[in-house]
């Protein structure tokens, strides 16, 4: 991925390479889009799935007491 925004560092010297430089506006653009603004929408994408996961309040409580009848129910069996 970051091979499209024309990121290429040298392996002996740990430079950047002559392309790189060339296109540095580009490949700091890319930069800030993978490591910055990919991961902000992933975590308002999981924030809005988060607030209609169908297990909070009541329908926790409920299950969690299920739960723990049917282990002391497992228990003394």
């Amino acid at each position: 991925m970051l091979a499209a925004f024309h990121y290429g560092v040298d392996p002996v010297s740990g430079n950047l390479t002559a392309d790189a430089l060339a296109n540095f506006s580009t490949m700091q653009t890319g930069l800030i889009i993978v490591l910055a603004l990919v991961p902000a929408i992933m975590s308002v994408l999981t924030a809005l799935i988060m607030r209609k996961y169908p297990i909070q309040g009541e329908v926790r409580e409920k299950m969690y007491a299920e739960l723990s009848e049917k282990r002391k129910n497992e228990e003394l069996a």
